[in-house]
């Protein structure tokens, strides 16, 4: 097992995340300069070749060796395997990690491709999983949820601790060995799910699964209150409303455009213009709602 510097970073997108992907990589090279070149695994689907060069050309010169390895997502588009409606067939690929991955042993670090890297992976990566299958992060909205003593959704899986699946530090032969990707696609198969793959990867990994400091995975739900890049390593934007969705309040807009802006992704002075003109209109009719009850129309 490669111990030290970094070994491969995963990711998995669709044409509709190649901005997000193309943002999360940069802020990973960016901070992790010692590490350069990185190994990157895209899992994808849809993304042409002309994505494909614009997403790496967002990346420095020497920063990074990029693989792609194309997913076939016709399984996970002709079921309904979740009632979250922000998830995408993509959203899935995550459980095939180690087939994608097949001739690489050891570890393998997945992230997924809504989040920001402001911190160096080392001590992520060199984390010590002694017979655990991954080491992750608690899922913070299902913590809150039982704290609270809230009822959990229907179809939950009854797991001794629920992790979030969008930073996962993977034991990829023992992954294959519990048949963690076969017995996730098995459970899947009998009910829908409220949180899809993730459901499917906690019940089968429950027990054998290492947790983690939520500064390598911290969170954010919509109208956070704004992150730095010293309060965490590795910020998540979870949920459906996203910082890059200017129509929507999000006080992390801002951050999150400064690592676009250096991509091949940025906004054009007419695009922000527009963005502005959405936000603004979209305030307003919050703040109309608000103050007076009424019902404004929602184009």
């Amino acid at each position: 097992m490669r111990r030290g510097g970094l070994g491969p970073i995963v990711l998995s997108s669709d044409a509709a995340y190649a901005m997000p992907l193309a943002v999360t990589l940069r802020s990973i090279v960016e901070s992790n300069i010692a590490d350069w070149p990185l190994s990157f695994h895209i899992l994808y689907s849809g993304i042409d070749d002309e994505l494909r060069s614009r997403i790496e050309s967002s990346l420095p010169r020497g920063s990074a060796r990029v693989s792609w390895h194309h997913v076939d997502v016709s399984f996970w588009s002709n079921h309904s395997f979740t009632e979250a409606p922000h998830m995408s067939p993509m959203s899935f690929a995550r459980i095939q990690i180690a087939d994608a991955l097949r001739n690489h042993h050891g570890r393998a670090l997945f992230l997924d491709s809504d989040l920001l890297v402001f911190g160096s992976l080392r001590d992520l990566w060199n984390v010590d999983l002694g017979r655990n299958h991954i080491a992750a992060v608690e899922d913070s909205g299902i913590a809150t949820w039982k704290a609270r003593g809230d009822p959990m959704p229907e179809n939950f899986p009854s797991v001794s601790g629920y992790f979030n699946a969008g930073v996962m530090l993977i034991d990829l032969d023992a992954w294959r060995e519990a048949r963690v990707a076969e017995r996730a696609m098995q459970y899947l198969a009998k009910q829908s799910t409220p949180f899809g793959d993730q459901d499917a990867l906690n019940a089968v990994i429950d027990g054998r699964w290492k947790s983690l400091d939520r500064r390598w995975n911290l969170q954010i739900y919509p109208m956070a209150e704004p992150v730095t890049k010293t309060q965490a390593a590795i910020v998540h934007f979870v949920t459906g409303t996203k910082p890059w969705k200017f129509r929507e309040l999000n006080h992390n807009s801002a951050l999150y455009d400064e690592y676009r802006s250096r991509t091949e992704f940025a906004r054009t002075l007419d695009e922000k213009g527009g963005d502005f003109l959405k936000a603004s209109w979209a305030r307003l009719k919050r703040l109309a709602r608000t103050a007076m009850g009424v019902c404004l129309p929602s184009s």
